[in-house]
């Protein structure tokens, strides 16, 4: 008696389900925690602002400066919201739109206008100590200067974002935000901007007939290499946008800029931020060239990969010709080695028979 043979059903790759691929997710900027660092920074500057109380002089300019930090706050705070996963029905419209663009550029202003008016000498952010003659800058509140600062440049990661994917500037560079080139050649120009006003005021606010060391011809470099960045990146971030060359001519003209900018940056830092330098103490000065320094570094890192710049052919193939070489003489070598090995073998072999 035979017993039934049972048959499996064999599923052909048309029926079988679909495999998610993960080149086919597409990553989205990370929005949620750029609003969410704006957020955390709002609440730790409000504390400041509030902690210091109400002085005779600028309370009108502290009163401001409370009003406009309660209105990031609650500007993030929306948007952290809209961009969760349990989001409210009637939020869910807001990512990715026009309102969220210019609220993002609400934000900007919002925070570029608290430092430029109370983080000088007539706002009580900082406070002017003469320092062997020159009058160096001292920060007043730490917290509220430095969440100040990482607020502001927060909120020009994500307006340089947003208006990369509103105009499609550079293509498609999502796997990179916020640190597309965009938006680091906007950085860089921000950057550039601070450190040149700030070594233009060290040249107006010191005598620098009274003052014997190099700490003003020191400035005046730190000014004309800020302005020298910050038009570099002026030129290159309004070709992007009306989109004046070709692509490829683009990208090679941006590494080439990017590069001379950090070779600048390499040589001068000494004389912008070492002894006897306007950046010898810690502050705006200070920070804003360590920033150029750095952003300066990774955009041309990222220009001279995405323009694909190469060797000369004469080079390259002088390189080429060399490594041919080498490996000639190292297999030459290796031959000559084995043939002194056999016939130190032979030699020992004949000398054991003869015995």
């Amino acid at each position: 008696m035979s017993t039934p043979q049972t048959t499996t059903p064999t599923t052909s790759q048309e029926d079988s389900p679909p495999k998610a691929s993960k080149s086919a997710v597409a990553q989205t900027p990370p929005f949620m925690r750029l609003w969410s660092v704006i957020a955390f920074c709002s609440i730790v500057v409000l504390a400041s602002v509030l902690d210091l109380g109400f002085g005779e002089r600028n309370s009108a300019l502290r009163v401001s400066h409370i009003i406009t930090t309660i209105i990031s706050f609650l500007v993030a705070l929306v948007f952290v919201v809209a961009h969760s996963s349990k989001c409210p029905p009637p939020l869910k419209q807001f990512p990715g739109t026009i309102i969220e663009l210019g609220c993002a550029g609400v934000s900007f202003i919002i925070w570029l206008e608290i430092i430029i008016n109370y983080f000088n000498a007539m706002g009580n952010g900082v406070i002017s100590v003469p320092v062997n003659g020159a009058n160096i800058p001292i920060i007043e509140n730490a917290n509220q200067y430095y969440y100040s600062w990482f607020a502001l440049i927060t909120s020009l990661l994500l307006l340089s974002t947003s208006l990369q994917l509103k105009l499609k500037i550079d293509g498609d560079e999502s796997e990179r935000a916020p640190f597309t080139r965009f938006t680091m050649w906007l950085f860089l120009g921000c950057a550039s901007f601070t450190l040149m006003c700030c070594g233009a005021n060290i040249i107006a606010t010191n005598d620098c007939k009274a003052i014997e060391n190099n700490f003003c011809r020191n400035a005046g470099w730190t000014t004309g290499i800020g302005t020298y960045s910050w038009l570099a990146c002026a030129a290159v971030i309004v070709a992007k946008f009306l989109k004046v060359l070709p692509a490829d001519r683009q990208k090679l003209i941006e590494a080439s800029i990017s590069t001379s900018i950090a070779i600048i940056y390499i040589i001068a830092m000494h004389f912008i931020t070492g002894p006897n330098s306007p950046g010898e103490s810690v502050g705006t000065l200070y920070y804003s060239a360590w920033a150029c320094f750095l952003g300066s570094g990774y955009l041309s890192y990222l220009s001279t990969k995405e323009a694909d710049v190469k060797l000369p052919a004469a080079v390259s193939n002088k390189m080429k010709g060399m490594g041919k070489k080498g490996g000639k003489s190292k297999t030459e070598s290796g031959t000559r080695k084995e043939d002194v090995s056999d016939a130190e073998e032979g030699k020992f072999v004949a000398a054991e028979a003869s015995k």
